[in-house]
Order: structure tokens, then sequence, then C-alpha cells
């Protein structure tokens, strides 16, 4: 992608673990940040894109000469199942519905390293403290969870308490090991 609109707009690349600045130069890669510099009547804000890319410079094949961007991932936790936007808070917030059955706690583990992933997607879920593992309840999510994010998932049924839990932001997606 072009990155146009010099003047307008301010682009900037940081890392996305500790916000720190990386240099714009070619073949830099960060999370990419821009801020609207000409937006009348409102503040100038940094808006970070979520966007990992990686920056070239020099002519382009189409003769223009401004920098260019590519997206080489993501540094959220947003996946991509065939071509669907999947985010594991939204996962979340399909099977937190069939609470009191389920405790609420899941973990999204991609079966494949980056963000897209080939259907179906595991997905755990912890039962509540005293239910017991059904397959209609897992049946029932995965189905929820294909009508309302238009996306195939692995339903696995965890006991509870199985799930590693946080006092301040419970992490969701889960890289396979190995």
């Amino acid at each position: 992608m072009h990155l146009g609109a010099r003047g307008f707009v301010h682009p900037e690349l940081i890392d996305p673990e500790t916000g720190a600045a990386v240099a714009l130069g070619d073949g830099a890669e960060g999370e990419l940040v821009l801020t609207h510099l000409r937006h009348r009547a409102a503040p100038l804000l940094r808006f970070r894109t979520r966007d990992h890319v990686r920056v070239s410079f020099g002519t382009c094949a189409c003769g223009r000469t401004g920098p260019r961007i590519r997206c080489i991932g993501r540094t959220d936790d947003m996946l991509i199942v065939r071509g669907v936007n999947v985010f594991p808070s939204a996962v979340r917030e399909v099977v937190g519905a069939f609470a009191p059955r389920v405790s609420g706690h899941i973990v999204v583990r991609p079966r494949a390293s980056g963000v897209k992933q080939e259907p179906p997607l595991p997905v755990r879920v912890e039962l509540a403290r005293d239910a017991d593992a059904d397959d209609s309840l897992a049946d029932a999510i995965r189905e929820r969870l294909r009508s309302v994010l238009v996306v195939q998932t692995q339903v696995e049924l965890v006991p509870w308490g199985s799930l590693r839990r946080s006092e301040y932001k419970s992490r969701l997606l889960e890289h396979e090991v190995g």
C-alpha cells in the first residue's frame, strides 16, 4: 500500500511491546501509528492501527516514489479465518451467553503461527464449577459461534479451574507449542 497524504497524515512506527519509536527507514518493521495533522476542530490523536508493517522506500514498479507499507501481521490478538476477522474477546462474549453452564473463561488455540488460520479454530471452553461435559453443549456453542461470528470452531469443554486466570487481564489467545 502506498503511504500518501503527505502533510495530512504523519506515519510512525513503534515497537508494539514497549511503545518505543522505531526509525522509519527502508525495511523497518513495527506497528503503524497514524496522526492526522489537518483535522479541524478536533484534538491531535495518534491512532495505533495494530497492524505490524514493513516499510519500503524507493521507486515502485508503478512509478510512485513515496513510502510503501506491507502489512505482515497484527500486534493484537485478532485472527483471520477464511477471510473473517475473529477477535477472541468476541468468542468469549458469545460463549458467555451459555452461563451458568460455563464459567465464561475461554482460550483460543490457533494451530498455525501468524494471523491467518484454517478452520476449524480450536476453542477451549471452561465448564461451570459443578457442570459436567456434555456433547450437546459443545455442539450448541459451536453452532452459536458459527451463526454469530461466521467461523467454524472446534469446541473442547474443559473442567472448572483448568484455564489460567489473571488478576488483570486473562490471555484469550494461546499458541500451541511445537
